[in-house]
């Protein structure tokens, strides 16, 4: 039994708040490239594991690792998400057909990060990888310094704990912020219960502290939340109480031109807010899940019409 999964890696996309001496401003140098690369993995539930890099996400790069994988670990139940290279690449579905009594292949619900520990070790490569020093500034390092921590890091993660029943919560408990588990992004109206210590603000900040949960958000969104939560308490702690969040270093900040590029083709078809375009950008560019405290008509409206790529939860 083995799950499979993929991450994007890409060149200057993330500000996140650094450890530094006092008085001292800490700079990364950075190239502005924006290349990525694509890393593949998959774990076992006897703890082996086995990683690859390819330039591309796509069938035939796909189809290649699965070659790989399977030829390492034989006879298998192998979890996969419902990405169209999983499922609608023509060589790979031919693949699978043909060696359907050895690969049994079993797909995670949609949306359901939660249900792959893979996605553990992409949240802890990132981690590792924005805590350097000096960030790779070009492609070469970047690769190099992947294909390097992948091939000598060990998860030793209990894939159990991801597949089995005591994790798949019933949605009215999903909904509920102290079960919330795996990659999420958070909107503006998630950060402002955080910053103001509400009990559901409190439930959030105690689970990404413990790394039960983590989130993923913008600046957009954090100034957003600023303002909301400065009209109630003021501008001087609304201040404190934001630069205390980026300072405790439990959300990834995801900041760059893609993120940027991601909105304007959103507010561009959809009609909604800026702030949510941008929380469903970043949702998209980190396939995680974007949540919402609440459920606004305009939201609704767009859901009926067209389905996002990740389905919003709402927490109310």
């Amino acid at each position: 039994m083995a799950t499979e999964d993929e991450s994007i890696f890409v060149q200057d996309v993330k500000v996140r708040r650094v450890w530094a001496g006092a008085g001292i401003r800490p700079i990364r140098v950075v190239s502005g490239s924006h290349f990525r690369t694509a890393v593949f993995g998959a774990i076992s539930i006897d703890g082996r594991q086995i990683f690859r890099q390819y330039d591309v996400f796509d069938g035939p790069s796909f189809l290649d690792f699965l070659k790989k994988l399977h030829g390492k670990f034989g006879p298998m139940y192998l979890f996969l998400d419902k990405a169209r290279q999983h499922r609608r690449t023509k060589i790979v579905t031919e693949y699978m057909r043909q060696h359907r009594r050895m690969l049994r292949v079993r797909w995670i619900p949609t949306a359901s990060p939660e249900f792959d520990a893979m996605e553990e070790c992409w949240r802890q490569g990132e981690k590792d990888l924005s805590a350097l020093p000096r960030f790779p500034t070009t492609l070469q390092d970047l690769k190099t310094f992947l294909a390097g921590y992948y091939r000598t890091r060990r998860f030793d993660l209990d894939m159990r704990g991801f597949l089995l029943t005591s994790r798949c919560f019933p949605l009215t408990k999903l909904r509920r912020p102290g079960y919330l588990e795996g990659r999420y992004t958070l909107d503006s109206s998630v950060l402002v219960e955080m910053l103001a210590g509400t009990h559901t603000g409190g439930q959030l900040s105690s689970r990404l502290e413990k790394r039960v949960l983590t989130g993923h958000t913008c600046m957009v969104n954090i100034a957003e939340a600023g303002y909301i939560l400065c009209r109630k308490i003021g501008h001087a702690k609304a201040l404190t109480a934001i630069r205390a969040l980026l300072d405790s270093r439990v959300l990834y900040v995801e900041e760059g031109e893609e993120v940027h590029a991601a909105v304007s083709r959103i507010k561009c078809a959809r009609a909604i807010s800026l702030g949510d375009s941008y929380t469903i950008a970043v949702s998209e560019l980190t396939s995680t899940r974007p949540v919402f405290l609440s459920r606004e008509n305009d939201m609704t409206l767009e859901m009926s019409r067209e389905p996002f790529k990740l389905e919003p939860l709402f927490l109310r």
